[in-house]
């Protein structure tokens, strides 16, 4: 059995640390339907990265000219079939139990076009800061996220497939804070909602 969950890996420049991202999604219990590695144009070996892990028939390898961030998770929503969506960065890596609680937290709340959690900031050696970063639940969402990008890391979001692909996706003419584009636009049509649940590194 699996999760009906889509993660999809950008890469660019970061084959090195793909293994763990991968890694991690395959570790959650269910594993996700797809994870798609999108090689945005990178100049190291994504597909020797993604070659390492075998014939995994839920792992997919997307290649595209380089494009930015907002073109290749575009292009990993497009390759997907699955109805919730992950965009994990390929330097970022899923908790375990990350895509369970999200599921469960979306399933309790029907309506939220995405839920997020919280998640944990690490050095580069692997040294865990001392506590992790939690969502301050708000009666507000949108008027939270008027005033910053209190989601912080993308990886904690889940979202569902309609109302992201319904929204345009994600704004390839941004360069940056793409993510939070994102969520107020949907934040300003649609409920969304915040668990306690830690889902990322």
């Amino acid at each position: 059995m699996t999760a009906p969950v889509a993660i999809v890996i950008p890469c660019y420049g970061q084959a090195h640390l793909l293994g763990e991202a991968v890694a991690s999604c395959l570790a959650q219990l269910p594993p996700p339907a797809e994870i798609i590695v999108v090689d945005d144009g990178s100049p190291d070996d994504v597909a020797a990265a993604v070659a390492e892990f075998g014939e995994q028939p839920s792992i997919r390898l997307v290649r595209r000219a380089n494009g930015g961030l907002s073109a290749a998770r575009n292009t990993g929503l497009a390759a997907s079939t699955s109805p919730f969506l992950v965009f994990l960065d390929a330097d970022d890596r899923l908790c375990p139990g990350a895509l369970a609680a999200r599921l469960a937290f979306l399933a309790a709340h029907p309506a939220a076009a995405f839920v997020w959690g919280g998640y944990r900031n690490m050095d580069a050696d692997g040294t865990y800061w001392p506590a992790p970063s939690l969502p301050r639940p708000t009666t507000s969402p949108y008027l939270a996220l008027l005033t910053g990008n209190v989601i912080g890391m993308h990886a904690t979001v889940m979202y569902r497939r309609q109302p992201l692909t319904e929204s345009g996706g994600f704004d390839e003419r941004l360069r940056a804070c793409e993510d939070w584009d994102v969520y107020l636009r949907l934040a300003k049509r649609h409920p969304i909602a915040c668990h306690s649940h830690v889902a990322a590194d």
